[in-house]
């Protein structure tokens, strides 16, 4: 079985196989599984930021790193939100996981926009593809997301209101 959101071939997947069996692990646990996905793009956005610092950020080896970074990144901010799309069409309660959700890519939404500032300009030319990627993948995943969650409440009032008819 590949891994969420693998491009093929095992170079290019997104996730180690110790995150993929962590999440094979919190399969039916929305909430677990949601934590699970935001640490993973954390860690990716995380080590983007560290190589802002590397003195050999303009060299190929590290430029292409960086790049599969912020690629690796929007694929798990992807595959969280086809993630939480599924779980809510099998009516599972998402609110605790989509506030978190949503503050959490708040924060990423402001660390990219600090590398978009920040990385000289021959980098960025460099990464810019991926780097807008990532910051769309992060804006749309929280449009998404509070819709979703707006969604979620207005299930959730309905069933009480049901619930008080009976």
């Amino acid at each position: 079985m590949p891994c969420p959101g693998a491009r093929g071939g095992a170079a290019s997947r997104p996730l180690t196989r110790k995150e993929v069996d962590n999440l094979r692990e919190a399969a039916q646990m929305p909430d677990a599984r949601t934590k699970l996905f935001l640490g993973f793009a954390r860690a990716r956005l995380e080590a983007s930021e560290r190589l802002h610092t590397d003195p050999k950020l303009q060299q190929p080896q590290t430029l292409t790193e960086l790049r599969s970074l912020l690629y690796d990144f929007t694929d798990i901010i992807d595959e969280l939100d086809d993630n939480l799309d599924a779980f809510d069409d099998r009516g599972a309660d998402l609110r605790a996981a989509l506030r978190t959700v949503i503050e959490t890519e708040t924060d990423f939404q402001q660390r990219l926009r600090k590398i978009r500032e920040t990385f000289p300009p021959a980098v960025l030319q460099q990464v810019k593809e991926e780097l807008e990627d990532a910051i769309e993948a992060v804006d749309d995943s929280v449009n998404s997301s509070r819709a979703l969650l707006d969604k979620q409440n207005e299930r959730k009032g309905q069933e009480k209101t049901e619930k008080k008819a009976r």
